[in-house]
């Protein structure tokens, strides 16, 4: 008992040593107070085959701790020899008092703990800070992961427990999902269920995702600054509202981008399938495109040709959501590729008209707008629409060169418009 004694304390003693040199340093002149932090072996539960993680993660952790200047590590090998002479291994650290008698020998502020358990392709990796005068928890993580990226993990967490230790460079991220109990993950590590609040991370850029069965997942990345607080609060969609069918039918205002061509009103009816972020949908449109034409008439003086195009677009609509997780409000963009029927007419009497030529015109087109209250048995949506026709649509214009008589020209272009509506949507 007393070489045991005495070996403790000469180790004690050159730790104490050590400590009282590293505690500050200098940086431009001004003093910085350092954090111990002593890095425990960890305690091993589950599968033999994981138990060198109890001793190679925290070799881990220390390597990630190290370059924060903040924090001040005390050496492995002499931490290994103070825990072999006192005969305590983490199993026995659990009690505020095994803490308090390691932390006060190493001289240490802080205390890293933790377990491995689980299999190979299962691990679970969980990490305590400890604050050695009160036993208070200051920060923890549980890792889940593989052989393949487990130790990559625990180095990211252990860099955020150094930040928060150290007290330099954190911000806070809130997580709280509709509905509730989601897995939370930050920097693909599981943090909890939502809601997650105010958890603490290291200042920057991380990736935030949100999954719960039967959902669609959320998934984004926050640029956190330091000392601020980022809120979250994602709307996780059911999976069966991605997968259904619809009915819609809208209205828009049709402008032709030939001046020949008045703005008219276009109708239109779609049937479609939701595929998750994607939505399929054919429609059949309809259009009464005015083109009246003035004539001179030499003797009688001007008169007014009544034209007008009968247009039918059967079309096929490929729209993807751009954001499934808002609750209110889902934009959306696409393409549109179709077929065009168009029909020339010109009135001869009030009771009259005459049919001048007709068309098949491949359409091609782009889409955007968004869908209000997407998740509801009913919605509504707004969008803008351009159209284009590879072909030429050949216009006649008509003169009187000699009385009696008229003449006619045509003139080539590109049926080409934007629509801008809206119209409602009934889901099966």
């Amino acid at each position: 008992m007393r070489r045991l004694t005495l070996a403790a304390a000469v180790i004690g003693i050159m730790l104490f040593s050590t400590a009282i040199m590293a505690q500050k340093t200098t940086k431009d002149g001004k003093e910085i107070k350092k954090t111990i932090v002593a890095v425990m072996n960890f305690a091993s539960y589950g599968d033999p085959n994981i138990a060198q993680y109890a001793k190679s993660l925290p070799e881990t952790i220390s390597s990630s701790m190290a370059s924060l200047k903040e924090i001040r590590l005390v050496e492995r090998t002499q931490l290994g020899q103070i825990v072999n002479e006192l005969t305590l291994e983490q199993t026995g650290l659990v009690d505020t008092g095994g803490i308090e008698r390691v932390g006060k020998i190493a001289k240490a502020d802080v205390l890293i703990l933790g377990s491995v358990s689980g299999s190979s392709g299962n691990i679970t990796v969980t990490i305590k800070a400890v604050e050695v005068a009160t036993g208070k928890l200051v920060s923890g993580k549980v890792i889940n992961g593989t052989n393949e990226n487990i130790v990559d993990r625990t180095n990211q967490a252990s860099r955020v427990i150094g930040a928060i230790i150290s007290g330099v460079g954190v911000g806070m991220i809130s997580v709280s999902t509709t509905p509730s109990q989601g897995d939370v993950y930050i920097d693909g590590i599981l943090v909890g269920k939502s809601p997650v609040v105010e958890y603490k991370v290291t200042a920057g850029e991380h990736s935030v995702k949100a999954v719960k069965d039967g959902y669609m997942e959320y998934d984004t990345t926050v640029n956190l600054a330091i000392d601020k607080h980022e809120k979250l609060t994602p709307f996780l969609a059911e999976h069966k509202f991605f997968n259904r069918t619809e009915f819609a039918a809208g209205a828009g205002y049709l402008i032709p981008m030939s001046k020949d061509l008045q703005n008219s009103k276009y109708y239109y009816a779609q049937a479609g399938q939701s595929f998750d972020k994607v939505i399929i949908s054919f429609e059949l449109g309809y259009s009464n495109i005015r083109h009246d034409q003035e004539i001179d008439m030499a003797l009688l003086g001007k008169i007014t040709q009544e034209r007008y195009y009968d247009l039918w677009i059967a079309q096929l609509h490929f729209k993807y959501r751009l954001a499934p997780s808002w609750k209110y409000f889902s934009p959306y963009a696409g393409g549109i590729i179709g077929m065009t029927r168009l029909y020339d007419n010109r009135i001869i009497r009030d009771d009259a008209t005459e049919e001048i030529k007709s068309y098949k015109l491949w359409a091609l087109g782009l889409t955007g707008g968004f869908i209000a209250l997407p998740y509801s048995r009913f919605s509504v949506y707004v969008d803008c629409r351009y159209y284009y026709h590879p072909q030429s649509v050949d216009r006649l214009e008509y003169t009187q060169t000699t009385p009696g008589k008229l003449d006619s020209k045509a003139v080539s272009y590109k049926l080409n418009f934007l629509t801008i509506g809206g119209g409602a949507t009934y889901y099966f």
